[in-house]
């Protein structure tokens, strides 16, 4: 599957979706207090898989605006972090696959223009 990250996403709302189905049951065979009690704690549950995957996503998206920073300031030595290959492959993934092939277009882009300029200043 492409777009990893959403299919992450629709997981949480279907695992959501199947928390209200079987609160709706719980309530149906244990009373309505069994019912807000289960929604609640799917609710928690829900929640709490939203704050990992969007704490996940920040700190690789950061870390790679970080790196997008400093090859911007001028400095190309710097390399562009790849988390995984295969499976695991997501969106961030490609896009820091793509500032790594940036990054290295701009090496060589400097290095033939300073290879220009030394056969222009010695003709």
């Amino acid at each position: 599957m492409k777009n990893k990250l959403a299919a992450s996403f629709m997981l949480v709302a279907v695992l959501s979706g199947l928390a209200v189905f079987a609160a709706t049951a719980a309530e149906r065979y244990l009373g309505m207090g069994a019912f807000f009690v289960s929604i609640f704690a799917l609710m928690l549950v829900a929640l709490g898989g939203a704050v990992v995957l969007a704490q996940r996503l920040s700190r690789r998206l950061s870390s790679l605006a970080g790196t997008a920073r400093i090859i911007a300031e001028g400095d190309l030595s710097v390399a562009v972090a790849k988390r995984s290959s295969g499976l695991l492959r997501d969106e961030i993934d490609d896009l820091a696959e793509s500032f790594a092939a940036m990054r290295q277009a701009l090496v060589r882009v400097l290095a033939e223009l300073q290879e220009t300029s030394s056969e222009v200043t010695h003709s």
